[in-house]
């Protein structure tokens, strides 16, 4: 049986195709997670007509952090941009060049997901975007055809999503800082409680110690967090930040 990963990864290049082919009448959300490394990454996009508040990436990113221990994410919009896939970051802790890394290292080759090589990505407000693989992106690819059936689905998607008029209003807030804090949150608390499950297991010291290294590794993510200066962490995230710390040494 497929993992949530595997499901999600395998789920994304339909949508990624659509979004293409549509050239731009179609608008995507995506929820990134990797490893810094790129050695595992996992991608849920969904179509916005079809999820229009983002609630569906939301909760299928939270399963793939669930699978990714110690991992980084990144959520956002994906969308054709003067005639180019782009995926436009909007919170989450992992950088473009983390993510780049990890489009080029692993997602790029599950089947159907080749098409992230072609694809800018950029920061909310930035001018432009960049590659993740130059040469990839400017190598000519014959024009993908499209069966009769697909045609069909498209124009029927192009549709439903028109009708929703502006999709920012919808999508606000899976886009927003507050998100962000909370899926940090979420994260703590994942972490800290398989470090606690392991322990009343009576697991190995190995695994304890993969445990502490995951649990330390999103603690050193609430640095890259936007906080404005001055304004402090939530209650809940600093009890959480609490309770972590101390779970380390136990």
């Amino acid at each position: 049986m497929p993992t949530e990963v595997e499901k999600a990864n395998q789920e994304a290049a339909g949508v990624l195709k659509k979004v293409r082919a549509s050239r731009g009448k179609l608008q995507g959300n995506f929820y990134f997670v990797g490893k810094a490394d790129g050695s595992e990454g996992g991608l849920k996009l969904t179509l916005a007509g079809k999820d229009v508040d983002g609630g569906k990436a939301k909760t299928g990113g939270k399963k793939l952090r669930a699978e990714i221990k110690g991992a980084k994410f990144a959520l956002g919009l994906v969308q054709v941009i003067d005639g180019k896939l782009t995926f436009v970051l909007h919170g989450g802790s992992a950088s473009k060049s983390h993510i780049s890394k990890c489009f080029k290292k692993t997602l790029s080759k599950v089947d159907g997901l080749r098409l992230l090589l072609k694809v800018l990505i950029k920061k909310a407000g930035d001018l432009e975007g960049e590659a993740i693989d130059e040469k990839e992106l400017n190598t000519p690819e014959e024009e993908e055809v499209l069966s009769p059936e697909e045609q069909a689905e498209l124009a029927s998607l192009e549709r439903e999503q028109a009708a929703l008029g502006d999709l920012s209003v919808h999508i606000s807030a899976f886009l927003s800082h507050n998100n962000e804090l909370e899926e940090y949150n979420d994260q703590l608390h994942i972490e800290l409680t398989n470090l606690q499950e392991l322990r009343d297991a009576g697991a190995s010291a190995e695994e304890i110690h993969a445990a502490r290294v995951a649990l330390s590794e999103v603690m050193d993510v609430g640095q890259s967090l936007h906080i404005t200066e001055g304004t402090p962490l939530p209650e809940g995230i600093r009890d959480v930040l609490n309770l972590s710390a101390q779970n380390m040494y136990l």
